[in-house]
C-alpha cells in the first residue's frame, strides 16, 4: 500500500528541509500524503473539500502539460506553489508518457526550478517564483 518507503523518506526530508506548510504540487492521488507530512496540496482526492474544483483541476493539468514558461509560472504564482513532488508513477502514465512533455520540460529552466531531491524514484522540485 502507497506510500513506499521512497516516498516516505522524500516527504520526511522535505518536511526537514522545510518545515513550513509549504504548498506543494503533485498529483492529486498524493495529494493525501503530502498532507499527512504537514505540507498543503494544491489538489487531493477529497474533492468535496475543493473549491472552484473543476478550475483547479484544469489549472493543475495546464501546469503538468504546458510547455509555456510564461502560462505555467503564472499559475504557480496563483496557488503559491513551493515544492513539485513527482513520483514514477506520474512519469509513467498517471501524468505524463514521454520524457519532456509539458512540465518535465520546462525543468530545464534553472532561473524558475531547483531540483533539490533525486533519490530512488521520487523528484522534488523547487520552484523559484518567477
Amino acid at each position: 500500500y502507497p506510500p513506499g518507503k521512497e516516498a516516505i523518506k522524500s516527504l520526511e526530508w522535505l518536511n526537514s528541509y522545510d518545515d513550513s506548510k509549504s504548498i506543494v504540487l503533485s498529483h492529486y492521488k498524493n495529494g493525501f500524503w503530502l498532507e499527512y507530512f504537514s505540507k498543503v496540496a494544491v489538489i487531493d482526492e477529497n474533492f468535496y473539500f475543493t473549491p472552484d474544483l473543476l478550475q483547479v483541476y484544469n489549472e493543475t493539468q495546464t501546469i503538468f502539460y504546458s510547455r509555456n514558461l510564461e502560462r505555467t509560472a503564472k499559475l504557480l504564482n496563483k496557488y503559491d506553489v513551493s515544492y513539485i513532488w513527482i513520483t514514477p508513477e506520474m512519469k509513467n502514465g498517471e501524468v505524463w508518457s514521454k520524457e519532456n512533455e509539458g512540465l518535465l520540460f520546462l525543468f530545464r529552466n534553472k532561473e524558475f526550478f531547483d531540483k533539490i531531491y533525486d533519490k530512488g524514484s521520487i523528484e522534488i522540485w523547487q520552484y523559484k517564483r518567477g
